[in-house]
């Protein structure tokens, strides 16, 4: 007969004590794989991809705003985060996101609801994180005590936030990221279910290319669109027009109530030069007869070899700006200082209009060759210093005063032209105008482009609706895209 002995020693309690952790894991593992036997020759044929869970985390209301409520800039709306059947909740994070930006609704208020702390009965700590550039709320909650301390089962409110309106629009309110955790640290499975913001909206109807998708060119294009205010209280609209032409690339940006005239993003603007022409005398001090300013260089020019002297006043041709719009005036000089450069003389230049009087635009200079030069001393432009010649007849009543700063006979300057040069808008008005539509309006919108042969193409069209009720952010809509041509008349 075979005796087995046990030792009892407490290395030998340890092996025992192995031993029936084994067995206990394997007994386990047994009861597992027959459940799961059993669980697979019931199921049908379809395979389900995620566990099913009746654990639910919602937004509630699942639609803002409800019955009765309206969605206007200034309206608040209560939302909750809620849950449904867990079983054994310690800790959760939850980040909810709306538009970002603040561009349509503001997160504020942020609260812990009374489900995990059991009505305030259960210590927890809670914490709210906001990102108002992302439009995202990050709400993180945990249940505090002793180890071994049970979590919370049923069902009720995780946190609560209030959202206001600040502008038209609409927004999803979503449930992006969410943990939940037993209290032995192991996630809870769980189903989500969003919201969603329907704000003020308009919508882009139609657009259409006239005449026709085919423009010969020196022909009056038409974009015309369509909109409707879709929402129960005054909306601002406008439609902004992208285009590009698939040849070189050409870009430009058109809203509607604005005419294109020529030119693309990034390209210099179109100008014209203004020659004096004129000469009113009131104080001519300088040498040569004061023509000799007139027109374009042609080897005939005044000059001055005492500071101080003036010579007043000075005409320039006259424009017609016949509905183009004024982007920025310079004034240039065609000069020469005979015996070089110098910073210590200069030719200064003065204006006069109905507003102004004695206004610096700045001071002409030279060097020994004769050319072309702006003003220095300055980086003003004539428009900075006397915004009025934007104005037609302003423009044209303008005159200048010239003035012999420290030259002298040792430093003499000349002058044989001057001129303006007149820079304008590619897109006319500069700034796009908006339309107010009531509740439920629709208005067709129309802009405008003067072809020219030079914008001979094929163009991308993508009609952008845009929208706002308070003016202070312009929300983006719906969009349509087509095509068109300009070719050769």
């Amino acid at each position: 007969m075979r005796v087995i002995c046990i030792r009892t020693t407490k290395k030998g309690e340890n092996v025992k004590k192995r031993i029936s952790d084994v067995n206990r894991v394997i007994r386990q593992k047994m009861l597992w794989i027959s459940l799961i036997t059993m669980l697979l020759a019931a199921m049908p044929v379809c395979v389900v991809a995620t566990p099913v869970t009746r654990t639910k985390l919602y937004i509630d209301p699942s639609r803002v705003p409800g019955p009765g409520q309206t969605g206007s800039p200034g309206d608040e709306f209560n939302i909750s985060v809620e849950i449904r059947h867990v079983e054994d909740l310690c800790a959760c994070s939850v980040t909810v996101k709306i538009a970002p930006f603040a561009s349509v609704l503001v997160a504020s208020a942020f609260a812990e609801g009374d489900f995990t702390s059991e009505g305030g009965t259960w210590p927890t700590a809670f914490y709210a994180s906001p990102n108002i550039f992302e439009g995202t709320v990050t709400f993180v909650i945990m249940r505090l005590g002793p180890p071994g301390s049970p979590g919370v089962s049923g069902s009720g409110t995780l946190v609560t936030f209030k959202l206001t309106v600040v502008e038209a629009g609409d927004s999803r309110i979503d449930i992006v990221d969410s943990i939940l955790l037993n209290c032995d640290g192991e996630p809870i499975s769980h189903q989500t279910r969003n919201s969603y913001y329907y704000g003020a909206t308009a919508t882009l109807v139609r657009v259409e290319v006239l005449p026709s998708r085919h423009v010969k060119a020196g022909e009056t294009i038409t974009f015309k669109a369509k909109v409707r205010n879709d929402s129960p209280i005054p909306l601002y609209v406008r439609v902004r027009f992208d285009i590009s032409r698939a040849e070189d690339g050409r870009r430009i940006v058109l809203y509607t109530g604005q005419t294109y005239l020529g030119g693309g993003l990034s390209e210099p603007r179109p100008f014209e030069y203004l020659y004096v022409n004129e000469f009113s005398e009131w104080y001519y001090e300088w040498h040569n007869p004061p023509e000799y300013l007139f027109g374009e260089p042609d080897d005939l020019y005044i000059w001055s070899d005492t500071n101080g002297q003036w010579a007043a006043f000075y005409s320039f041709e006259d424009i017609a700006l016949a509905g183009r719009e004024i982007a920025d005036i310079t004034l240039e000089g065609y000069t020469q200082y005979p015996n070089g450069p110098d910073e210590g003389i200069d030719i200064d230049v003065y204006g006069f209009s109905s507003v102004h009087s004695f206004a610096w635009l700045g001071s002409l200079w030279g060097t020994a060759s004769w050319g072309w030069h702006g003003v220095r001393w300055t980086s003003d432009s004539v428009l900075d210093v006397m915004p009025e010649l934007k104005n037609e007849s302003e423009l044209n009543g303008l005159q200048i005063l010239l003035y012999n700063y420290h030259g002298d006979v040792f430093n003499v300057m000349r002058l044989d032209s001057s001129r303006l040069k007149v820079e304008f808008l590619t897109i006319v008005p500069e700034d796009p105008p908006s339309y107010l539509l009531g509740p439920h309006e629709e208005a067709d919108l129309e802009a405008y482009w003067v072809s020219k042969p030079d914008h001979i193409g094929s163009y991308q069209l993508t009609a952008t609706v845009e929208y706002t009720a308070t003016g202070d952010h312009w929300i983006q809509g719906n969009q349509k895209t087509l095509f068109f041509w300009i070719v050769d008349p």
